[in-house]
């Protein structure tokens, strides 16, 4: 509605019982509608269930986001990232959230 007819703002934000991956796919109007679809079960399901996606592993994906957002905001959004790993596994918590957001 872009705004119009009073539609209410909150609504146009992610629910906790959406992933941020699920939420930029109902974003994207390009997405394919099978995957638009499921993605749309998933959070219907996950609310029914009552369960929020408040999981460790949604955590640090979700401090994985803010902060790829910070570094682009900083460094500018047409910046190239470039990630150096110094190792063969992750280390901490959110180091794989951060690699994979920082890659899209």
């Amino acid at each position: 509605s872009s705004g119009m007819f009073d539609f209410p703002p909150g609504a146009l934000e992610r629910s906790c019982f959406a992933t941020a991956k699920q939420w930029l796919l109902l974003k994207d109007t390009g997405a394919a509608v099978d995957a638009s679809v499921r993605a749309v079960e998933d959070i219907v399901m996950a609310c029914a269930a009552g369960k929020p996606e408040t999981s460790s592993e949604a955590q640090a994906k979700e401090r994985a986001e803010a902060e790829v957002r910070r570094l682009r905001c900083e460094l500018g959004y047409n910046s190239r990232i470039i990630c150096i790993l110094g190792g063969t596994e992750y280390k901490g918590d959110d180091s794989e959230a951060l690699v994979e957001n920082m890659a899209q």
